[in-house]
């Protein structure tokens, strides 16, 4: 046995129950404890969203660039990148990747400049700055982090 003091109990010192009571136990592992199965198995009904016309510009944010680039697929100039608000069926597939380990905020923020990670992870600094500040502040609450207060 081991001392009272001690907070580890081995696992010889815990009783099992009498054997009659042996096929009313629940030793099969769950859904929850079992790593080999993913979380989002569940797959959602495939209904796409209605097309809204949104009112007023509440929606989306321009912001103007300091240091203008050429996209690197097009050629075009962007002088500027406008972030807009999600939906909620991406912020639904969002939820699913994040289950499955597959997130970053520069993941949604591509979704609402319209704008690949790659490129927004090459803007200048403070360009990025300004574009991830105003992306993050459209972002709902559950993608956003803690605040330590």
């Amino acid at each position: 046995m081991t001392k009272p003091s001690d907070t580890h109990v081995a696992i010889s010192d815990i009783p099992l129950p009498p054997e009659d009571q042996w096929e009313g136990l629940e030793n099969q592992p769950d859904s929850k404890s079992a790593p080999s199965q993913s979380r989002t198995e569940v797959k959602r009904a495939p209904v796409e969203p209605a097309k809204l016309d949104f009112i007023g510009t509440g929606h989306f944010l321009t912001i103007p660039l300091k240091h203008p680039f050429h996209h690197p697929e097009t050629g075009k100039p962007v002088t500027e990148i406008t972030i807009r608000r999600l939906l909620t069926s991406e912020m639904e597939d969002a939820i699913a990747g994040a289950l499955d380990g597959e997130f970053s905020n520069f993941i949604l923020y591509a979704r609402m400049t319209g704008l690949s990670v790659p490129i927004l992870r090459g803007l200048i600094d403070e360009d990025g700055a300004r574009v991830t500040d105003a992306a993050y502040d459209f972002l709902p609450p559950v993608f956003r982090a803690e605040s330590g207060s």
